[in-house]
């Protein structure tokens, strides 16, 4: 019988958002792995060096006993050999894809959308690094990827109450959409950025990997316009798709599995 398979979102499910990895969180993925025997991986939009800076030490530790990582919504899969992180499978390339005309119209229109936002909100933190290609996907923050806590706090507390990604999402939206129609996904990434891939490489991408296993899924932007709500929703009519409200939740929603996958056994 194939092992099932348990994927974890990492920021804001197993981390504070750009945040690290705390000893119990990740005790806890250990356990999972230790007293299921299941595969373990996390999926996230983000590039391996993100995912290994929060995961930090347990990185190596969590990957000796078989953690996977499925960055990039899962365009990448990764595996641990020999105390190194390899490309398993998987690295899809956007701009080959795309083409060079619809690749220059997308930066472009990016440019715009954050001049936008700038003028729009100008007691807005600024700081560096706004756009970030990550091979198969690529992240806006309009604040920048180089912003402090300082800065995503006052930018999170701008957000809930003026909904400037909300908006500004509409709005890149829109603009994508008559300039390369159908082409493009715009999801909400983490509490400040986006996530912009081409269509139908959203988090259901990790499922090709996995052979029809019995999946599991637990992330925390899993409403609609959240980079988890696709995966959520593939999932959510078996009963294996949790939602959390941070690593604290998580923890106790990892105490769940294990029990219904050991009862099952």
């Amino acid at each position: 019988m194939n092992k099932p398979v348990v994927l974890f979102d990492l920021d804001g499910t197993l981390t504070p958002p750009r945040g690290a990895i705390d000893d119990e969180t990740a005790q806890c993925i250990l356990g999972l792995m230790l007293s299921t025997n299941a595969r373990v991986g996390i999926v996230t939009g983000s590039d391996l060096p993100y995912v290994l800076q929060q995961l930090g030490e347990w990185s190596d530790r969590l990957g000796a006993v078989g953690l996977e990582v499925f960055s990039c919504n899962g365009t990448k899969h990764f595996r641990h050999f020999n105390s190194e992180w390899l490309l398993y499978t998987g690295a899809q390339d956007m701009r080959e894809v795309l083409g060079a005309e619809a690749w220059r119209t997308l930066i472009t229109t990016l440019h715009n959308a954050q001049l936008r936002v700038m003028r729009e909100h100008s007691a807005m933190p600024l700081t560096g690094n706004f756009i970030s290609y990550r091979g198969s996907t690529l992240n806006w923050c309009p604040i920048g990827r180089d912003a402090s806590e300082p800065d995503r706090q006052e930018f999170e507390r701008l957000d809930s109450e003026r909904h400037i990604r909300i908006l500004a999402k509409d709005w890149l939206t829109d603009c994508l959409e008559l300039s390369i129609p159908g082409k493009l996904q715009i999801v909400l990434g983490g509490n400040t950025s986006f996530d912009i891939f081409v269509r139908g490489w959203d988090k259901t991408y990790v499922l090709k990997y996995l052979d029809d296993r019995e999946c599991w899924f637990v992330g925390d932007r899993c409403r609609e316009g959240g980079n988890d709500h696709t995966i959520y929703k593939a999932l959510e009519a078996t009963g294996r798709a949790f939602e959390t409200m941070g690593p604290s939740h998580t923890r106790n929603i990892i105490g769940d599995i294990i029990e219904r996958i050991n009862k099952r056994c």
